[in-house]
């Protein structure tokens, strides 16, 4: 059974997610391969991943990049040349369905797949089964990826959207729908573009051998961090995203009951105007090295507005730290109030400060909650779990 992943991406969460499923799948001698439109890993450390763009000839390579320019400009006119937009379109230069990993896959899983799959042609010519995981709303939405990033100026292109995405969806016959949370499982069951599907719920995983708790002290050290000081964690591929909530956090550390508290960041961006004392790691893509991070923390942190599941709340059980989060999304599935976190009212920076400082006195309950943390991960979210799910399902099709 050949099973190939399409994902825009070689790098971001969505393609955590898949490269996590394609290593559980692999070490179930599945026949799995990953084809990504943008491909950054220059030295080949990702394991079975392709670019679409390899042994395409130059004629074929022209052709894309000409359609390309064209669909750029075109799309930067509707959108009034506003960059910082997080919306895409349903038509893309590229048709993957020539791709000769597409052609030789028994099963076709796409991923997150925005400026790669040209909707119409797709599923209007798609001949073989395919599951669709999806890793936030955009698929069962308009042209925006979570409802935080709506802006009114753009209503009337977004519903021209979900129209050519129904009329794109109508042809498609072989199609099963997986959601990592229940939040857009229960959300994708009722859309009017995917409801008539069959859905099915099947959360992320990730190697609890890599995500484990280590030293503390020697995590510490590995960052040059103070050794003795409490530890705020925040975790964003991009600090500066809108719907990350980074906003909330500080406005509730202001307020938190601690002198020897200091806050550290990983991620793409700097955290500005702030007055406390503030450690930024950077970004990294080394699995090892985030699991050291969420080691070096006494809390980790995660005030997203909107989410799926985020793998954040995974590594950071995994490790053992204790979780408190914004009640949304698939936060909810992951965090367990008064478990192995707390679980907080959205938007109220004073509830989370009250957690937050609760939880940095009470050494105690902090260590009970690591535990609990992470006997959750091996319980619930190890990537043989995942895999097996998948396979049964691929095995059904």
């Amino acid at each position: 059974m050949k099973i190939v992943h399409i994902n825009t991406h070689d790098r971001g969460g969505a393609f955590q997610a898949v490269y996590r499923l394609h290593q559980g799948l692999l070490d179930n001698q599945i026949d799995s391969k990953i084809l990504v439109l943008y491909h950054t890993d220059k030295e080949n450390k990702l394991k079975k991943v392709y670019s679409f763009f390899d042994k395409l000839s130059v004629f074929l390579r022209l052709k894309y990049t000409s359609k390309y320019k064209k669909l750029h400009q075109k799309y930067t006119k509707l959108l009034l040349k506003k960059k910082e937009v997080q919306f895409t379109f349903t038509e893309s230069a590229y048709n993957i369905l020539s791709h000769h990993l597409v052609k030789e896959a028994d099963i076709i899983h796409l991923h997150w797949v925005a400026h790669f799959l040209d909707y119409a042609s797709f599923f209007k010519k798609i001949n073989k089964p395919v599951v669709w995981t999806l890793h936030d709303k955009n698929p069962l939405n308009g042209g925006f990826h979570y409802d935080i990033y709506f802006l009114e100026e753009y209503r009337t292109l977004n519903q021209n959207i979900q129209k050519e995405k129904k009329e794109a969806y109508q042809f498609c016959n072989n199609l099963q729908i997986v959601c990592p949370s229940l939040w857009l499982h229960d959300l994708a069951k009722k859309s009017e573009l995917l409801g008539k599907y069959t859905h099915h719920y099947i959360p992320y995983s990730l190697n609890t051998s890599i995500f484990s708790p280590h030293s503390k002290i020697e995590a510490r050290k590995y960052f040059k961090l103070p050794l003795h000081k409490k530890i705020v964690l925040f975790v964003a591929d991009a600090i500066g995203d809108v719907r990350k909530g980074l906003h909330y956090l500080l406005e509730s550390l202001e307020k938190v009951e601690s002198e020897d508290m200091i806050l550290v960041t990983t991620g793409q961006g700097d955290v500005k105007n702030i007055d406390l004392i503030h450690y930024e790691l950077g970004f990294f893509s080394d699995d090892s090295q985030i699991a050291m991070a969420y080691n070096c923390a006494d809390i980790f942190v995660i005030p997203s507005l909107e989410d799926n599941l985020p793998n954040t709340v995974l590594e950071s059980m995994a490790c053992g730290t204790p979780i408190i989060g914004f009640e949304v999304g698939g936060i909810k599935d992951m965090i367990k109030n008064e478990e192995n976190g707390y679980l907080v009212e959205i938007k109220n920076s004073d509830q989370l400060a009250e957690k937050i400082t609760y939880l940095l006195k009470n050494n105690s309950l902090r260590k009970q909650m690591s535990k609990n943390a992470r006997k959750m991960a091996e319980n619930h979210y190890q990537l043989n779990i995942q895999a097996q799910k998948y396979i049964d399902l691929y095995n059904s099709l």
